[in-house]
């Protein structure tokens, strides 16, 4: 969907993509609202991931719901999708130690432990009813040092319903971003 890595498609593309999937034409446009809740009218990386999984929670009889991004549910069914041709990058001179990455090669599963320690910081910020509020979430942001355009980014993309606050799923994506 994204040849050409710029880590962003545009909404043509990412809609003609998503029509691959058989879905209604209605679902795919509540898909893309929760997949693009600011309006930018593209979808970066974390954006498309989120419209693949609620695809693939429709194919598989879930509701439609951020809430449910969580579920274990197979793959999204998208038709014949063809692979793009592995291209191989051009050697860098003077970095030796630089290596690039294909992105199939990178992992973006979270592993149990992991998910057990953002569990538990979840649990010692005292939680109420399920959410955290984002003023106690900000402490937790600022000891990783980022700057600050930074850490809104990424509060955009984990607060998916941007009620200002963090259920467990949203706090677990800010926690590893």
């Amino acid at each position: 969907v994204d040849p050409n890595g710029f880590g962003s498609v545009g909404g043509m593309e990412a809609a003609r993509f998503l029509k691959r999937s058989s879905l209604s034409d209605v679902v795919l446009s509540k898909i893309w609202d929760l997949s693009d809740p600011g309006g930018r009218g593209c979808l970066d990386k974390a954006g498309m991931f989120v419209a693949m999984k609620l695809v693939a929670l429709v194919q598989n009889g879930e509701d439609l719901s951020t809430s449910k991004l969580i579920m274990d549910v197979p793959p999204p069914k998208m038709g014949d999708v063809p692979l793009p041709k592995p291209t191989k990058p051009a050697p860098l001179k003077n970095s030796p130690l630089i290596t690039s990455l294909p992105p199939t090669a990178v992992d973006w599963t979270i592993k149990p432990t992991e998910r057990e320690k953002y569990d538990k910081l979840f649990e010692s910020l005292q939680p109420l009813n399920g959410l955290i509020p984002g003023n106690k979430v900000k402490n937790v942001l600022m000891e990783s040092k980022l700057p600050f355009g930074t850490l809104g980014k990424i509060w955009d993309l984990a607060d998916q319903d941007k009620d200002g606050m963090l259920n467990r799923h949203e706090f677990i994506v800010v926690s590893i971003l």
